[in-house]
């Protein structure tokens, strides 16, 4: 499912995954529902961005939140390990077309993610698909 992968920040090993998922569409809010649970419900969790707009004709959404994040050693195992990680941020991009729906996601810590903001920015916004599948 995992597409591709490029660091942000090698000191920090923050990353952007690009995940393609053929076919899913409609999906969007239990994917940012889903990205917001996995931040503990605390004062410290804020939503900065939830942006919609189109570009290439495509409808892109963005999603910056910060807090502190629950880190599950294995994804989707309600036994699975904990790990807590204070003042980090999420910053996704969701891309859908009618031939599934690219998902652009990044967490790290919240400074990292801020001072990369432009080259994840830059990465989804000239995005086309065709430019990926190399």
């Amino acid at each position: 499912m995992r597409f591709k992968e490029y660091v942000l920040d090698a000191a920090s090993d923050t990353r952007v995954a690009v995940y393609f998922f053929e076919g899913m569409q409609d999906r969007l809010e239990a994917n940012l529902r889903r990205w917001k649970n996995q931040f503990r419900d605390d004062d410290d969790r804020k939503l900065l961005e939830k942006k919609q707009f189109n570009r290439f004709k495509l409808p892109i959404t963005v999603y910056h939140l910060t807090g502190t994040y629950l880190h599950k050693e294995k994804l989707g195992d309600p036994n699975s390990k904990v790990d807590i990680r204070a003042d980090q941020a999420l910053l996704a991009a969701v891309v859908e077309m009618k031939e599934g729906t690219w998902f652009f996601k990044s967490i790290g810590p919240s400074g990292v993610i801020a001072a990369q903001r432009k080259s994840f920015d830059d990465l989804v916004f000239t995005f086309r698909a065709e430019d990926l599948s190399s």
